[in-house]
């Protein structure tokens, strides 16, 4: 297939809350996303422990804090919050780059205000560059490094940079 210069039109994206229903898709999304960001950053005892299964149990017990994107009624991705931090931020490999990230991070973003949130905040892991520059791109503010807890591996750290950014009320 040869390329004609136009990208893929923007897909109709939604975001709400998460529903149970969405556990299976959004702990597949999240398990994708996390082996291709952060599985060649990360120690191999820890990779090893991060199965579908695991990702499904943490997306289940974080419903009420998460909200999922969809196309076409399919979950594409998913922002988790925890008070001020955008905890979780995943966009599943085919819509990468396609227009579904971007909505889901201003949703996020309005819940955050509404709730009171000045300033909100999140976690990039070091070498997670696509990622990086999505953040700067969508208007956070890079800050400075700092080590984060791995989920589920406690006492371990990974570092990270930390951004930021205003959300006015």
């Amino acid at each position: 297939m040869w390329k004609t210069g136009k990208r893929d039109p923007v897909p109709a994206v939604a975001v709400g809350p998460a529903v149970r229903a969405d556990t299976d898709a959004a702990a597949a999304i999240w398990h994708e996303g996390w082996h291709d960001a952060h599985a060649p950053l990360t120690a191999a005892d820890i990779v090893a422990g991060r199965t579908p299964a695991v990702f499904a149990a943490w997306f289940a017990a974080q419903l009420k804090s998460t909200y999922v994107a969809t196309v076409d009624g399919v979950p594409a991705g998913f922002a988790m919050i925890d008070g001020d931090e955008l905890d979780q931020f995943y966009v599943g490999r085919r819509w990468r780059g396609h227009g579904v990230a971007l909505p889901l991070m201003r949703h996020a973003e309005r819940i955050m205000a509404a709730r009171g949130v000045g300033e909100a905040w999140l976690s990039c892991a070091v070498g997670n560059l696509p990622a990086r520059r999505f953040y700067a791109k969508a208007g956070w503010i890079e800050g400075p490094l700092v080590d984060a807890t791995i989920r589920g591996a406690p006492g371990r750290t990974l570092p990270c940079h930390r951004f930021t950014k205003a959300l006015g009320r």
